[in-house]
């Protein structure tokens, strides 16, 4: 098991390798021996269980990389992550033919990853059990596959078009809607298992009306957890999440990759309600209005699902939508599955903008969210460190608008606990130990 404590060596490379630092590195090497024996441990700060010479191949920094090697790095050695280990050559492939030359091992996922057909085949000749073979994540060669011509050779050697990863859960169709849809279509067109996200995705007009004749109701479908729900609560989510993108709806994916005619059809089988919420979502004000005109009494019969999404805009830091939806009627005390309101998103991402329009309609400001029984300033000072907008959402000012509108401020407060700007602005309501 990897060291939980790193040492002051490993701190001090997680440094040197952020600042691009190879003579540092080549010096920390000399002067603590001790770092041999862990170089191929987790480089702290680094994601999911990444050694240090795999942070610097996702930088691609090849002088980093070459004092690495230098000092001891293992150029095979792997992640330390759960759902299975990433190697270095399954990330960045701009700077695979360098490692390759510097001795990486070209294992099953990785040619599936490069494109690299013929070693695919010839390791498939030596060991046909490879080709269901688990590597990063818990995918098989099938969701690495770069090319329609591996795609097909994967699945002329046994491949299962529908096996699932371990972190995400998700078949190689669902991975490759991202960047490879020629892949995708493929998959599909050899048995993959079909969603309707994944026909609006790949512009499938026909497999979208099967997906809808057989069950109106994945009209509704949304990329989130209500609708993909976890069977491992360790896993990481739909990988439509990164694909597609949070809480995308058929609508917007279809619209998003250009297919009028699926969205068209999609928006002549959906109830008007269901038009209404994708007419917010994708901030079109004019059809919104069109459609509240072409429904008279449209807004009292919208339903409790449909109005609580007014928390996934937030949730999605889109300032403009949620202003419509609030102009059309969403309740600003709507609820999330986990009992957030948009007010704790907005204090999470440190949206002024958000927060401030949330305010102005009334949005309760001490409600607590039921997964970590807190409220919105709560989430505004953990955003400030471990948000997804940390580094850019202005939290000092939210904190600040949050307490002048009389949010209840914490009897105490470690400095270890926000950023320095929000400390600072909470050292006038509260104590700070």
């Amino acid at each position: 098991m990897p060291d939980k404590h790193p040492s002051e060596s490993m701190t001090k490379l997680a440094r040197l390798i952020a600042a691009g630092d190879a003579d540092g590195i080549r010096a920390l090497g000399r002067d603590a021996p001790d770092l041999r024996q862990e170089i191929d441990q987790p480089l702290p700060g680094g994601p999911f269980g990444a050694t240090p010479l795999l942070v610097a191949t996702h930088k691609g920094d090849l002088s980093v990389i070459d004092a690495l090697l230098e000092i001891g790095a293992d150029i095979d050695a792997r992640s330390h992550w759960w759902a299975g280990s990433f190697g270095v050559l399954d990330g960045n492939p701009g700077i695979a033919a360098s490692m390759i030359e510097r001795g990486a091992t070209v294992d099953i996922n990785a040619a599936a990853h490069l494109g690299l057909v013929d070693r695919v085949a010839r390791l498939l000749d030596g060991d046909p059990s490879l080709v269901n073979h688990r590597g990063g994540d818990g995918q098989t060669p099938l969701h690495f596959a770069s090319t329609v011509q591996i795609a097909d050779l994967l699945l002329d050697r046994g491949a299962d078009v529908n096996a699932r990863d371990i972190d995400h859960e998700s078949t190689a169709a669902q991975y490759a809607t991202g960047d490879r849809v020629d892949v995708a279509r493929r998959l599909v067109e050899r048995g993959s298992d079909v969603d309707l996200l994944l026909a609006c995705a790949i512009g499938d007009l026909g497999r979208a009306q099967q997906r809808v004749d057989a069950d109106p109701r994945c009209l509704f479908t949304s990329v989130n957890e209500d609708w993909f729900p976890k069977h491992d609560p360790k896993s990481g989510g739909i990988i439509y999440i990164w694909t597609l993108g949070l809480n995308k709806t058929p609508q917007e994916v279809a619209a998003a990759r250009g297919h009028a005619q699926i969205v068209r059809f999609l928006q002549d089988q959906s109830p008007a309600a269901l038009n209404l919420l994708g007419a917010c979502r994708m901030a079109d004000r004019a059809t919104v209005e069109k459609i509240l005109a072409d429904n008279p009494g449209l807004k009292s019969s919208i339903s409790k699902e449909l109005l609580d999404r007014i928390v996934a805009a937030a949730m999605d830091n889109r300032a403009e939508v949620v202003r419509l939806m609030l102009d059309v009627g969403w309740p600003v005390d709507a609820m999330g599955p986990d009992q957030a309101t948009a007010l704790h998103w907005a204090a999470f991402h440190g949206n002024l903008e958000l927060a401030r329009l949330l305010l102005e309609a009334g949005a309760p400001i001490d409600t607590a969210d039921k997964t970590h029984q807190a409220r919105p300033l709560g989430w505004a000072t953990f955003g400030s460190l471990h948000g997804w907008h940390a580094r850019t959402g202005d939290y000092a000012a939210v904190v600040k608008l949050l307490l002048d509108a009389g949010a209840t401020p914490p009897e105490m407060l470690n400095d270890s606990d926000a950023s320095l700007a929000v400390v600072d602005v909470l050292r006038h309501y509260c104590k700070i130990s």
